[in-house]
């Protein structure tokens, strides 16, 4: 586990190679630590993260890439799954990574639902769709905290009659 001293700065760093989820070869360069220890320790976090194989470099648009092509979804369900993540999921959270979704912006995705859509049966169509991408990141990427568990689902609505 070397770091290396940056004389040109006066700080710390540490270079490592490792292969991603889908076994290709990287490298992982950080800068900036004042102390030699602290580079060693964010090494360590970095090797253990990878090891669980969960990569931060992983965003909600490759999970649905990947949810797309690992599901055998009808064409009409995925051209359904597509606009709906086109149109409502990916302007909130297409180019987060995976560990930076929080509880708080799920719970601004849902009242963005609600109020978005007249009907509820929509928004909780769209709604549990983005909750199929994030447990499909836990079952596939290794996400640890699944920010969706604490958020309440929309609720349900009897469809009126017209008569």
């Amino acid at each position: 586990m070397p770091v290396y001293k940056d004389e040109k700065r006066n700080t710390w760093y540490f270079k490592t190679r490792y292969e991603d989820i889908y076994g290709r070869s990287r490298q992982k360069l950080k800068r900036g630590f004042l102390k030699k220890s602290q580079a060693k320790l964010a090494e360590a976090e970095f090797l253990a993260c990878i090891k669980r194989r969960f990569t931060d470099n992983a965003t909600i648009d490759e999970v649905f890439e990947h949810n797309i092509s690992f599901k055998k979804y009808k064409d009409k369900t995925i051209r359904r799954r597509t606009n709906e993540y086109k149109k409502h999921i990916q302007p909130f959270f297409g180019h987060m990574k995976l560990k930076d979704v929080q509880v708080q912006q799920v719970l601004d995705f849902k009242s963005y639902l609600e109020k978005h859509f007249e009907s509820l049966n929509s928004a909780r169509t769209v709604y549990s769709n983005f909750k199929v991408l994030i447990n499909h990141s836990v079952k596939f990427f290794n996400l640890k905290d699944n920010p969706t568990l604490m958020v309440e689902p929309i609720k349900r609505v009897k469809a009126k009659k017209i008569i």
